[in-house]
């Protein structure tokens, strides 16, 4: 089977794109022939970031892309923002099945996290246009900046884009509900959950000292890092960190 794995790279490398290469490793290993289209938002943010509704560049690099690679199958990950929702028109007009692992809610909300200043934000579940959310700034703290992404995921929710869809991937059944209790809920009927894996280790591997709890992951404010610090402050176990983000410096105090 060709598989074919489509990701757009954040500025800086996070859980997605690690996710993106474990899952073409393992692929492989299988026996599977797999190629990686990738895009990228680092350099001329700007005019990639006003392409967001439709980046033509990317629907061509796309088209061409499968039509020389003829793949069985095509797994999405990430299109946000310079491949955009064109990638997936490209896709649907080569008449190739795909797959779409959603490794957050913006399709649901353009905070993508569901999180702003510090606590939940659920507003924009069931609102046919997320006005608070633009209110609000919750894309990057800019009003501007939100408006924008809320109206590109708007147009392209109204053109049906989803449809094109034939199997999405949710890491966790909490997820799966929630989209089905959102205004997308008719996508619950083609959502499947896959957590993500990591290679084991062998036992004769891991470390021989004392035993402790670790965090992988981003250390931004939506991962409940202050929570994590403050409920091991005192409890005299071992927390080992492993990652970097906004709140490196609050963890490394906290050391």
């Amino acid at each position: 089977m060709k598989v074919l794995v489509i990701h757009t790279f954040y500025k800086e490398r996070g859980g997605e794109d690690s996710v993106v290469h474990n899952e073409v490793t393992l692929l492989k290993a299988e026996g599977m022939t797999v190629s990686l289209l990738t895009f990228s938002n680092t350099g001329n943010t700007l005019v990639k970031l006003l392409q967001l509704p439709f980046n033509r560049r990317s629907y061509l690099k796309a088209k061409q892309y499968i039509d020389a690679f003829k793949p069985d199958v095509i797994h999405i990950h990430n299109l946000h923002f310079c491949g955009s929702a064109a990638v997936l028109y490209a896709v649907k007009n080569c008449g190739v099945p795909i797959v779409m692992t959603l490794h957050n809610y913006r399709i649901l909300c353009p905070s993508a996290s569901l999180y702003h200043q510090n606590d939940l934000f659920l507003d924009s579940l069931r609102a046919a246009f997320p006005w608070t959310a633009v209110q609000k700034g919750v894309y990057q703290n800019s009003r501007i900046l939100t408006f924008w992404v809320s109206l590109s995921t708007y147009l392209h929710e109204k053109l049906k884009v989803w449809a094109a869809v034939d199997q999405f991937i949710v890491l966790g059944s909490h997820t799966k509900a929630l989209i089905g209790q959102s205004r997308l809920s008719s996508l619950t009927d083609r959502i499947v959950v896959k957590p993500n894996f990591c290679d084991g280790v062998p036992r004769s591997d891991r470390p021989k000292s004392r035993t402790f709890y670790l965090y992988v992951g981003r250390l931004t404010e939506e991962k409940g890092l202050r929570v994590l610090l403050a409920a091991f402050a005192n409890n005299g176990l071992l927390l080992r960190i492993v990652g970097a983000g906004p709140l490196e410096a609050l963890v490394q105090h906290s050391w």
